[in-house]
């Protein structure tokens, strides 16, 4: 009998001529009597039909075990197999811009999304300092199964550097990153514009001289 990580029910079937009992034995991983359940577990001569209920696999261990049905001096051996959980977790594509979370220099906020089948972890490590961000909040840090939506907010950056850090995931095995790069407050730029309005005034200066006042006349 094997079964995925999800587990479920399996049925075993045999035929005896006298009174039978039920065994279960481990062979790798966890206690069988803790993910595995047999009904009935002994009975009278007969067709008889077994229940073999497993257990959600949620580590990421393989595990086995052996049914052991005697019947008198008669032993029939059944061997039960339950694969791994294995931990996914699904960042959006960087090619769709999942690759690096940015920022502008003013606080402000974004949101990340990401799946996962599983309990996980957020952090957030600061490039620089190889510390915790203490610029950046993200929230939620750890949660369970499914659809998650990270709010990622930032401080302003008053300094004159652009500052990055690291968010990490991980679930189980699993681990992903994202870079978050916040840029810098750009100090406004003064430009001398004295010599261009010069110019504009002696243009002015030329064209009027170009008027001519003929004979006291108002014609131009």
């Amino acid at each position: 009998l094997s079964a995925g990580s999800e587990g479920g029910p399996k049925t075993i079937l045999f035929k005896t001529n006298t009174d039978w009992e039920v065994s279960v034995t481990q062979n790798s991983g966890a206690d069988p009597s803790g993910w595995i359940k047999v009904s009935p577990l002994y009975g009278k001569a007969g067709d008889v039909l077994l229940t073999v209920d497993i257990s959600e696999n949620t580590s990421e261990t393989a595990r086995s075990a052996e049914i052991k049905v005697t019947a008198g001096s008669a032993r029939q051996s059944f061997a039960v197999s339950q694969d791994a959980f294995v931990p996914l977790l699904t960042f959006p594509d960087p090619e769709s811009g999942g690759g690096i979370v940015s920022l502008e220099a003013a606080a402000g906020s974004v949101v990340f999304n990401f799946t996962v089948n599983t309990i996980w972890r957020a952090s957030v490590i600061d490039a620089a300092s190889g510390k915790e961000a203490s610029w950046l909040s993200v929230t939620p840090l750890s949660g369970s199964a499914g659809s998650v939506q990270l709010s990622i907010s930032a401080a302003e950056n008053t300094s004159s550097l652009v500052r990055t850090a690291t968010l990490t995931v991980s679930a189980g095995s699993a681990k992903k990153s994202v870079s978050i790069s916040q840029d810098f407050k750009r100090p406004l730029s003064v430009v001398d514009i004295s010599s261009s309005v010069q110019r504009l005034a002696d243009m002015q200066v030329r064209r009027l001289s170009h008027i001519l006042i003929v004979n006291g006349n108002d014609d131009y």
